[in-house]
């Protein structure tokens, strides 16, 4: 029905679906990045790239959980003892309870 009312349609995919598509693939539309554990992770790419400036990814953003203790105990009030409470019934990480570092682009 959308096709004959010419409405341009096409199948939805999946992120690991796109990540493995041809044509993203060919537009360089992921670029890698290394977590700060060494790991490699693929990450999108600058949208648009520009021909003179293309951009990159400098920084991927804090790790996960890395401001749990300054949401929760600085600004919510949350005791040391609460943290450690939730860190132990998996309810934060135990990494989060005690902050971390960001992952870099590589």
């Amino acid at each position: 029905a959308l096709r004959a009312a010419e409405i341009a349609v096409g199948r939805i995919q999946s992120i690991a679906e796109i990540a493995r598509d041809p044509q993203f693939v060919a537009r360089g539309a992921f670029e890698s990045a290394t977590l700060e554990d060494g790991r490699p992770m693929q990450v999108p790419a600058v949208v648009p790239r520009l021909s003179a400036t293309p951009g990159a990814t400098r920084w991927l953003g804090p790790a996960l959980g890395v401001d749990t203790r300054a949401i929760l105990g600085g600004w919510l009030g949350l005791a040391d003892e609460a943290l450690r409470s939730l860190a132990e019934g998996g309810v934060i990480g135990g990494d989060a309870a005690a902050g971390g570092s960001a992952p870099t682009a590589s």
